[in-house]
């Protein structure tokens, strides 16, 4: 199951800076709620496997895994919205086991299926989101339960998309801006060398100009 939260509790006040006190968490979960009837929204997701809740997030420790578990639906710091019940899910890899012959003249390599537990693919994921490497944009919360699901059998299909789109068009933007400045920077740096290149030259050129007049009046002071 994933468990989705708006990210601010509805009980959040804010202290405007004229002495007004502003219900924030009423106000964005309004506002979300707006969002998710268009079929998008601002979010936090947890994904419930056998009764545990597993999500991401960002720590500034390095080597710490940023994977974290909480009670179903109750995720620390977060408002619980809805469950996309996605059901039970079987978990099976392929492997070669080796078995001995029934005359013991040797051993056979036989494919056998095994059954994976949902924790063994949490267990498995935790060096791959660490902490430190959460990005608003690209990979967190969403991005991890989107992962998990397709681990754990789920089809892309079966997944909505309304509760991550948000983040994935904020970095689809980021990443229109980024190749559409990047060659205007790449021009700009060019010119900046060039201007460099001939002041310099200038300067070079001004500084021989001295240099020849300061000799030639040395000469004519010395006749």
């Amino acid at each position: 199951m994933l468990h989705i939260y708006d990210l601010i509790p509805n009980d959040t006040l804010m202290e405007l800076p004229w002495g007004c006190v502003c219900a924030i968490g009423k106000c964005f979960s309004e506002v979300n709620s707006a969002l998710h009837e268009l079929g998008t929204g601002a979010y936090h997701v947890g994904v419930d496997i056998n009764g545990i809740e597993y999500a991401f997030g960002s720590t500034d420790i390095p080597g710490r895994t940023g994977i974290f578990t909480c009670k179903p639906k109750n995720s620390l710091g977060y408002q619980y919205r809805t469950t996309i019940d996605l059901g039970q899910r079987i978990v099976t890899r392929r492997k070669w086991k080796r078995v001995p012959r029934p005359d013991n003249s040797g051993e056979d390599r036989i494919e056998v299926e095994k059954y994976i537990d949902g924790r063994q693919i949490i267990k498995e994921m935790l060096p791959e989101y660490m902490g430190v490497d959460y990005d608003l944009l690209r990979k967190n919360c969403c991005t991890f339960a989107r992962d998990v699901c397709l681990r754990m059998n789920v089809q892309e299909e079966e997944i909505p998309s309304w509760f991550r789109n948000l983040a994935e068009s904020g970095a689809i933007t980021q990443d229109i801006a980024y190749a559409t400045v990047q060659p205007l920077q790449i021009v700009m740096s060019q010119c900046e060398d060039d201007f460099g290149q001939a002041t310099l030259d200038q300067n070079v050129s001004a500084f021989g100009e001295i240099h020849d007049n300061g000799k030639q009046r040395a000469i004519m002071a010395s006749t």
